[in-house]
């Protein structure tokens, strides 16, 4: 299959990165009455660093995009999950209460507005991604089950008789290299340089090894 490399360009304007979210219901008031711009559960484009460190709706992002550009699925993260869960309840919370406050202002009001679409986002995000793994899981139930045990449980109760259908390893992925990947052969004696900041497309077969390391991302 051919090959298409495009490079990010350095001078990309980034969003904001927004505040994280604060457990204080003084803090979080405060915090919404000094900066329009403080959506606890934002996303931002900034690149941020890989793995654990990244904050919990970030990581739902990337899993979200990567869950929907890969042909199998993709391992679970159960504590990503839980995080997000718990900050979207607790957002939620504090939003309800200072909505009751009376001593919220028309502007504060305002702004719960913004931070309440944000928390729809995250809301929305967390379900499209949950909705791609069972997607899935519902096609590839007998393959799955054959395979690994990721879900194995709701993998079971979907299993239909008959051939088994597989996920095509070889179908082409847009791959966003988060880091240096080095040289990737490819037929007819052409080579990808899987360069830091570069995108390329790929058959999943072939970066499938660096998605599990967090080395690339999909789009």
């Amino acid at each position: 299959m051919s090959h298409a490399r495009y490079a990010l360009s350095d001078d990309e304007e980034e969003v904001p990165r927004p505040t994280q979210p604060s457990s204080s219901y003084a803090s979080v008031k405060e915090s919404i009455r000094s900066s329009p711009d403080a959506f606890p559960l934002g996303l931002s484009v900034k690149e941020e660093p890989i793995g654990e460190t990244r904050s919990s709706i970030v990581r739902l992002a990337h899993a979200w995009l990567n869950e929907r550009g890969a042909p199998e699925v993709q391992p679970w993260d159960a504590s990503m999950v839980e995080e997000v869960m718990d900050q979207i309840a607790q957002q939620q919370s504090i939003l309800d209460s200072l909505a009751s406050d009376a001593s919220t202002s028309e502007e504060e009001h305002f702004r719960l507005n913004l931070v309440q679409l944000d928390v729809e986002r995250a809301k929305w995000l967390l379900r499209n991604y949950l909705r791609a793994r069972l997607a899935k899981i519902e096609t590839y139930a007998a393959y799955i089950m054959s395979h690994r045990d990721i879900e194995l449980g709701y993998a079971r109760r979907n299993a239909a008789g008959g051939m088994v259908t597989a996920p095509n390893l070889s179908a082409p992925v847009f791959v966003y290299c988060r880091e240096d990947c080095g040289a990737l052969p490819l037929p007819n004696d052409e080579t990808a340089q899987l360069a830091k900041g570069t995108i390329h497309l790929l058959q999943y077969r072939d970066i499938r090894v660096f998605l599990q390391q967090q080395r690339v991302e999909l789009l």
